[in-house]
């Protein structure tokens, strides 16, 4: 199978290559299902590798964070409108105040000092120590916007 994704290092990349295929690809543009089908099969096989990917080489911190219930989450918010950003094996969701409720049940706790809910795969301790900014954080692990405020105000 040609994948078109191959050499896309980041999902920000991978979405450009989408969006651009897409268009084409897509029935109500000319394009048949199947070719549309196929696309989303590998865009979605991209993300689910990409995420693995980070997921471990973020590691396993909390002994009990597992890749599967990580995508499943990702999956469940992805559609939500505000922004999602991944670092390392965290999920950060911000501008999300419609959704906190949905968040909260899916087991994200907000976080004041990242004004962000949070997702680890793990319950939120009483203090974490780490003096870590968030841009130490990020530069550390790794950071990729899922879906960020541009792409938002495409949405809507």
């Amino acid at each position: 199978m040609n994948n078109r994704f191959a050499d896309c290092q980041t999902i920000e990349d991978a979405k450009t290559i989408f969006r651009a295929a897409a268009h084409s690809a897509h029935p109500d543009h000319g394009g048949s299902d199947e070719a549309f089908k196929i696309l989303m099969s590998e865009y979605e096989s991209f993300l689910n590798d990409f995420i693995a990917d980070r997921f471990e080489a973020a590691g396993d911190r909390t002994g009990n964070a597992d890749f599967h219930i990580f995508q499943e989450i990702l999956n469940e918010i992805i559609h939500f409108n505000m922004d999602i950003e991944i670092i390392g094996f965290w999920i950060y969701a911000r501008s999300s105040y419609d959704y906190k409720d949905q968040l909260k049940d899916l087991g994200f706790w907000f976080s004041g000092k990242h004004k962000a809910w949070v997702y680890n795969g793990d319950v939120k301790r009483k203090v974490f120590r780490n003096r870590m900014t968030l841009d130490d954080i990020r530069r550390a692990y790794g950071s990729d916007h899922v879906q960020n405020e541009k792409e938002r105000e495409a949405i809507v």
